[in-house]
């Protein structure tokens, strides 16, 4: 039931919306709306700092807009911490006051505002030993890197290639992958090599005076965060009967549909065309192909918080700004300067 000390109606908040799709932050405009009508089943939060990720970026600019169940205006963002400040009727998993951590969701997004409203199963209590900041930074990442592992059955003995192993998702990946018991291979920059060994890459590869396939062999998994060229060469690393699990494979139409995203006809024809290559790399290998595709899930963000209380997750933050500055924290992630995550704090 609906806690009725607490007030449901909708109140003001300010948010960051998207105007119209395009290349400049002159389509976004950070002002005051409605929040969210609550409905059985959801919880309102107050967002106390959102994370951004490239994906954000892709949107604003109308990449996705294919896939995306609306149109603009709209409020972009999908990670998020804060506390839970109403609960509609049948949620039993949260109260009101807790402290939270979610993913959005692509058919949802809305964490740029101060407050959103989301399904309670994809909102979980926030890992103790982690600061709101970084909490913010794990839920897309994490629920990618998790969705990879269990693809790729990864445990104990595992010999494990993470591609990008310092990145957002792939720094998650190494350091879960790790938990797991797998030796753990990484691609890295050169300036990267003792940051991915702090957080578990036991063997990790120079990709700029190294060619990956001449330093790792016969993985029992890989994880391509990089795509291109990188996933073409990742067949030649992978043993038979292992798996490659990649960002940059688009994942069936039914799976785009199940994830509550729009898979119009002329992508329903397309896909086969665009995926043809790689799962003939995949067959030639005798390897399994996985495309991921990040879902909101509070199950699979129980999971990370208990990765990241039994051994705390490393969370590289590379600048908070405020919580109004949402072009100039997406200036900076353009300018690819970054080494590590951009956030946006409420003061």
């Amino acid at each position: 039931m609906v806690e009725p000390e607490h007030d449901l109606t909708e109140p003001a908040m300010r948010a960051h919306v998207l105007r119209k799709y395009g290349k400049s932050n002159t389509v976004l405009a950070f002002e005051e709306r409605e929040s969210p009508t609550l409905g059985p089943g959801e919880v309102r939060v107050d967002v106390e700092v959102a994370a951004l990720n490239p994906v954000d970026l892709k949107t604003r600019e109308g990449e996705p807009k294919m896939l995306l169940p609306f149109a603009p205006p709209l409020v972009l963002g999908c990670d998020l911490a804060g506390k839970v400040i109403a609960i509609g009727s049948d949620v039993t998993t949260l109260r009101v006051g807790d402290s939270v951590y979610a993913y959005a969701g692509m058919d949802r997004m809305g964490a740029f505002a101060e407050h959103v409203v989301l399904p309670a199963d994809r909102v979980a209590r926030r890992p103790a030993a982690l600061s709101a900041e970084e909490a913010a930074c794990l839920p897309l990442p994490g629920l990618c890197a998790l969705a990879a592992l269990d693809a790729g059955k990864v445990d104990k003995g595992s010999r494990v290639l993470v591609h990008g192993g310092v990145g957002g998702v792939g720094g998650i990946a190494v350091q879960l992958a790790s938990q797991r018991g797998a030796e753990v291979f990484a691609t890295v920059g050169t300036s990267d090599l003792e940051r991915a060994r702090a957080i578990g890459v036991s063997q990790p590869i120079d990709y700029r005076t190294q060619r990956f396939d001449d330093a790792a062999r016969d993985m029992d998994f890989v994880f391509d965060t990089v795509g291109s060229d990188t996933l073409k060469r990742s067949w030649r690393v992978v043993k038979r009967g292992g798996v490659v699990a990649s960002l940059h494979v688009p994942p069936p139409a039914d799976q785009l549909v199940a994830a509550g995203l729009r898979a119009p006809w002329i992508l329903r024809l397309l896909l086969p065309l665009i995926t043809r290559g790689a799962y003939a790399g995949a067959a030639k290998a005798g390897a399994r192909l996985v495309p991921i595709l990040s879902v909101p899930s509070a199950a699979g963000l129980e999971r990370i918080a208990r990765a990241a209380e039994s051994t705390t997750l490393r969370i590289a933050i590379d600048k908070v700004f405020p919580f109004d500055a949402l072009g100039a924290a997406f200036d900076h992630l353009e300018s690819g300067k970054a080494r590590g995550r951009i956030v946006l704090k409420r003061g």
